[in-house]
């Protein structure tokens, strides 16, 4: 994760085509919203809040 943050710093953002991207973090995004989704009996207002969270 942070050799692709810093990647991202490096090239400008229409080069993003040049930056590799470690397809397993969609999966886990994916797999968080999804035990979050379902922990809370199928709240999408709750599961997108859990998006928008700020520290």
């Amino acid at each position: 994760i942070r050799e692709f943050s810093e990647a991202t710093v490096e090239y400008p953002v229409n080069s993003n085509g040049l930056i590799y991207v470690p397809r397993f973090l969609a999966h886990v995004v994916e797999a968080i919203f999804g035990a979050v989704f379902i922990d809370c009996n199928s709240s999408m207002d709750i599961t997108s809040s859990f998006l928008t969270a700020k520290k």
